[in-house]
């Protein structure tokens, strides 16, 4: 036997068991896909919980590009696919809820979203959407196949009421959000401030619930307790005007989540608050006197307590610290006291006009100005709760 003849022996013995193996293979393969392939073979057009689906070109086409499909299981992904690349393919119109509200590209607490069109499209390819909750899933595959209607929705999800003022970004209604936002990008950059809610109050039709009046507590704004309302008045009126069962049945854990999220830096004390000057007027040290301001200001600007309280401090104290607490008391400690006489010396005008800030629990005579006549009245309330 000649060299020559015999390493062409050995080169065709290698080659045929490897040849034999492609082929196998390939067998293998046009088995899988015969057995997933076929009309009995659940909808193409969804999430089905088996591998294949059953238009069977469709089917080879999504498996020859990802074979998943075919070998384990035709989810959503594969749905998507087959929408995207199997020309002909009629996926029924899933029935949105009549209803449905809610942003599409957005993940909401409800089946179904806003446009009919997008919400049709997604519940093709996962019914779960229209059937029980769209979920962040949802949400997603709505950005994959709705189009420019989810290009440039940047509503961060939130709790506050589209029609209140509440410091942090976005609101709870997320088609409002997205108009608003889209006039006013700040509104889910910064903080939902006057401005935003005002711009909701014309462009969504949405009008602000009558304000609550909250009761007295000195239970922690920022843990579930016993009983109605918290101890911060500024916070309190946020929350509840949000959710007015906070201040009429009990201060529940969801309504410390809200003051957490609401009630900016109220929950997450500063080191420099409180500080020694007015929140309302230009100091030269960082901080200022009434705490829970002072912590919401230093959470939107770090400047104002980690350098001094500027003109930009005042300016954002008098945008989101007006509220007004028990008369006379003015670090927010529940009590009429000493303690508030610098706050009275700050916002003292003498006779005439005006009472500025959250000043106004100093006009204890009701005459828009803050005088020694109302010096008196807060003398007298010395010591009292």
């Amino acid at each position: 036997m000649s060299i020559l003849f015999s390493l062409s022996l050995i080169v065709l013995g290698s080659v045929v068991p490897a040849a034999r193996k492609a082929e196998d293979a390939g067998r293998h393969y046009r088995e899988v896909l015969a057995g997933a392939c076929s009309p009995e073979a659940g909808d193409c057009c969804s999430n089905n919980g088996s591998p294949g689906c059953d238009d069977v070109a469709c089917c080879q086409s999504v498996c020859a590009n990802d074979p998943f499909c075919c070998s384990v299981n035709w989810d959503s992904g594969c749905a998507e696919q087959a929408v995207e690349i199997c020309e002909g393919l009629v996926c029924g119109e899933a029935s949105c809820p009549p209803d449905a509200m809610g942003n599409c590209c957005l993940a909401n607490a409800s089946p179904g979203c806003e446009d009919e069109s997008c919400c049709a499209a997604t519940c093709a390819i996962d019914p779960f959407c229209c059937e029980s909750n769209w979920d962040e899933q949802c949400a997603t595959q709505a950005q994959q196949v709705c189009g420019v209607l989810c290009e440039g929705n940047s509503c961060p999800p939130s709790l506050g009421s589209c029609c209140l003022s509440h410091g942090t970004p976005g609101c709870s209604d997320t088609s409002c959000c997205s108009t608003v936002c889209s006039l006013l990008p700040e509104c889910c950059e910064v903080g939902w401030s006057t401005a935003c809610a005002e711009l909701a109050e014309t462009s969504c039709g949405c009008l602000p619930p009558e304000p609550m009046t909250c009761p007295e507590s000195d239970g922690d704004c920022c843990s579930a307790h016993q009983g109605v309302g918290c101890e911060s008045q500024c916070c309190c009126e946020l929350v509840c005007n949000n959710d007015p069962g906070c201040c009429d049945v009990e201060w529940t854990s969801h309504c410390a989540a809200q003051a957490s999220e609401l009630c900016m830096g109220t929950c997450d004390a500063m080191p420099a608050c409180p500080g020694t000057g007015s929140c309302f007027l230009e100091g030269t040290t960082p901080g200022c006197r009434k705490p829970s301001c002072c912590s919401l200001v230093c959470d939107l600007d770090s400047f104002c307590c980690d350098v001094r309280w500027d003109a930009s401090c005042v300016g954002i104290a008098n945008e989101y610290c007006s509220c007004v607490s028990i008369n006379g008391d003015c670090n927010e400690d529940r009590n009429v006291d000493e303690n508030d006489h610098p706050c009275f010396s700050d916002c003292s005008t003498g006779p005439g006009c005006c009472v500025l800030g959250d000043c106004g629990n100093f006009d204890l005579d009701g005459d828009n100005d803050i005088d020694l006549y109302d010096w008196s009245v807060y003398q007298s309330l010395i010591g009292e709760p």
